[in-house]
């Protein structure tokens, strides 16, 4: 432990600074030497061994740690006044923190409830349901349980392979009001909404107001007490800074309250929306919109995942009526060509002998010679003389 506190208080003051600086709660001291000082001050079990060895070794000088814990020891009431000094210093910052996000609990549950984009959203995977449904038990549903949105991205068509979730998207391409991407912006508060954790936040709160309680208790008996232990130079009870910080705890108790009235109310218009979406039980709050979540990542990744991250829109079929034209086309042949270029002439069908050279590829061809029909007697015409 010597160790821990020989390093820990080198951040402080010199050890013959700290009585005044602490009783006057001087602004000098940095929030990280003030956790130093409230961390790490002595209990009465250190109290009692250092004024045993003070008395046993009086000539022996203290080292800095041991002399940092005897002068925190010598101001009157070091504890409680550390206890107030560092509330008054992170109250403020904490509730803060708490307030704002106890209302992005309470915007995400007034979002579920009168959000058009998230109600259309619903509709359309009722619609669908319905569709795939039709004619079993299940078909002509009029509601249904919000537990399965996460597995709209996992159920895919046996032929297509299709996600139920991309048919769900294409539906609303044609929606202006409920857009695949108004969609995934819509679930964007839900999605801040599943990293606060309400019991943690209740219980931060309920630990700073006793906190408050128990210093303003505090104060409030040594104000009663007589001048005998303010022993010293430390003047009259009536000069002590921390009686003088009345306005300051009623301030911060102010500040929890007004925390704690915001964490009910988040409270309620939670079990609003459990109440609306006929959740049986209540859930906790974390998990619910951690759902809602799991739905916004699935969505931004199927637009991603079709279209580079694009907005998926309907394809354009051409109809079958329209003929279209194709143009094919124009091959222009350079001057410097070794390749002479072929003469194309018309192609007419001739009944002579005189054919143009076949390719290799394709068979030749015999030339036509008329021939007599079996079993007549006309023979083939004699070949025509010249009469000159």
């Amino acid at each position: 432990r010597r160790r821990n506190l020989a390093i820990a208080f080198k951040r402080l003051p010199p050890p013959q600074d700290l009585p005044l600086l602490v009783f006057n709660m001087d602004p000098t001291i940095t929030d990280d030497q003030l956790e130093v000082l409230k961390h790490h001050h002595p209990s009465q079990q250190d109290v009692e061994v250092l004024s045993a060895l003070a008395d046993k070794y009086p000539d022996n000088p203290w080292d800095m740690p041991e002399a940092s814990l005897q002068a925190l020891a010598q101001v009157p009431h070091s504890e409680c006044r550390l206890q107030f000094w560092h509330l008054h210093r992170t109250c403020e910052a904490a509730v803060e923190d708490l307030t704002a996000a106890v209302n992005v609990v309470t915007a995400a549950c007034k979002w579920l409830e009168s959000d058009a984009t998230v109600v259309r959203f619903l509709a359309v995977v009722l619609a669908v349901g319905n569709l795939m449904n039709k004619g079993t038990e299940r078909g002509e549903a009029v509601a249904f349980s919000v537990d399965i949105l996460p597995k709209l991205a996992s159920v895919r068509g046996e032929v297509t392979g299709t996600s139920l979730l991309a048919a769900v998207l294409r539906v609303l391409e044609r929606d202006e009001k409920a857009s695949p991407r108004r969609v995934m912006n819509a679930f964007r508060p839900l999605t801040s909404a599943a990293r606060v954790v309400m019991s943690d936040v209740e219980a931060h709160l309920r630990r700073l107001q006793q906190e408050a309680q128990t210093c303003r208790q505090r104060v409030e008996a040594i104000a009663m007490r007589s001048a005998e232990e303010y022993r010293g130079d430390w003047g009259r009870v009536q000069d002590d800074p921390l009686l003088a910080q009345d306005k300051a705890l009623a301030k911060i108790m102010e500040t929890v309250e007004d925390a704690e009235r915001r964490l009910k109310q988040a409270q309620e218009a939670y079990r609003d929306v459990m109440q609306s979406y006929c959740v049986k039980g209540l859930r906790p709050s974390d998990e619910w919109f951690a759902m809602w979540a799991e739905v916004s990542d699935s969505v931004a990744a199927e637009l991603s995942k079709g279209n580079n991250g694009k907005e998926m829109r309907p394809r354009m079929v051409r109809s079958s009526s329209v003929p279209m034209q194709v143009t094919p086309p124009r091959v222009t042949r350079s001057s410097s060509s070794v390749t002479p270029q072929r003469q194309r002439t018309p192609m007419t069908r001739s009944r002579t002998s005189e054919h143009r050279t076949p390719s290799p590829d394709r068979p030749r061809r015999r030339p036509f010679t008329p021939m007599s029909a079996p079993g007549s007697s006309m023979a083939p015409p004699a070949p025509a003389t010249s009469i000159i």
